[in-house]
């Protein structure tokens, strides 16, 4: 392959070892040494990352990527800076707090747990030697958990999947395996709307709204650059995604409005994979910055409110 189209593949190297980093190590156990590298070294910083605000706008939860890794797990820290603590050892993914704020969701191993926000209750919803799961999301009515799978993929292609919280009635939700994989659900807040990323042949991973059925697909971006993690605010008038600003190793949050308009670049720095705050008017994110890896909350101007860990 020309060292040009090496080059171009980078960042979507990078995405993938985020999106997969949890196959390494096992809940609940020390995970040990840090992921490997792929050769080089990236000009950012990422030590605590994933978070999700709790749904009284009191907590946040993350994974803290602690190098030592003594440390490394999911942990929950106060708004206000406090009582960070640790609740579960290993390599964890895509948080979400349940509605009733109650419990965790989250992914690691290639699999998918909860636990409560006391650190109690640990409970393996998913159980696979074959298949992986991934990004789970809490529907507001709390009857149902989305996330993505490879499970039933005739070429190991994720779609996106639902179950019950308890990790009964597994199903297909919406797959399209001849064009490629649907990725990085998030159930919005009016219980009808999930927020995805697509991968159908179009260039790169874009962002997509589709009903909570899984029909009436409709695409949001059109900018063909790599995109992740969107998330629909609670008011619904804008998504949050993370993406590689023109496909470089430049990493930036931004928000759009769903109807594809009004991009906005949130900070013009180094950034990575963020969440709302309740009311919509904060955003929670991974001050990316090499040197730095840790979370801040900013306004939707994008000034810097608090740093929320170190």
């Amino acid at each position: 392959m020309e060292v040009t189209k090496i080059i171009r593949y980078l960042p979507l190297l990078l995405l993938i070892l985020i999106s997969y980093s949890c196959k390494k190590q096992n809940v609940g156990t020390d995970p040990g040494s840090d992921p490997p590298t792929i050769g080089f070294d990236p000009p950012y910083t990422i030590i605590d990352s994933e978070p999700a605000w709790s749904p009284d706008g009191q907590r946040i939860a993350f994974f803290h990527g602690d190098s030592g890794g003594i440390n490394r797990g999911l942990s929950i820290i106060d708004t206000s800076g406090a009582n960070n603590r640790l609740l579960v050892k290993g390599e964890v993914t895509s948080v979400c707090w349940s509605p009733d704020g109650k419990w965790l969701v989250f992914g690691c191993n290639r699999q998918i747990y909860k636990i409560k926000p006391d650190g109690k209750g640990l409970t393996q919803l998913t159980n696979s030697a074959y298949y992986s799961y991934f990004c789970p999301s809490w529907s507001p009515d709390g009857n149902w958990i989305v996330f993505d799978t490879d499970e039933g993929s005739p070429k190991g292609l994720h779609a996106i999947w639902k179950m019950k919280p308890d990790g009964t009635n597994r199903d297909s939700l919406v797959s399209d395996y001849k064009k490629g994989e649907i990725r990085f659900p998030d159930w919005t807040a009016d219980n009808n709307t999930i927020a995805h990323i697509r991968y159908i042949g179009i260039g790169s991973p874009e962002v997509f709204v589709m009903d909570s059925s899984g029909k009436n697909a409709r695409r949001i971006t059109n900018n063909n650059v790599i995109e992740d993690q969107p998330k629909l605010s609670p008011n619904l008038d804008k998504i949050l995604f993370s993406y590689f600003r023109n496909n470089t190793l430049q990493t930036r949050i931004a928000t759009i409005d769903t109807d594809g308009r009004n991009f906005q670049e949130l900070v013009d720095f180094q950034t990575q994979i963020g969440d709302w705050s309740p009311d919509g008017k904060l955003v929670v994110c991974t001050d990316a910055r090499r040197g730095n890896g840790h979370l801040i909350i900013i306004d939707l101007n994008g000034n810097i409110i608090k740093k929320l860990s170190d």
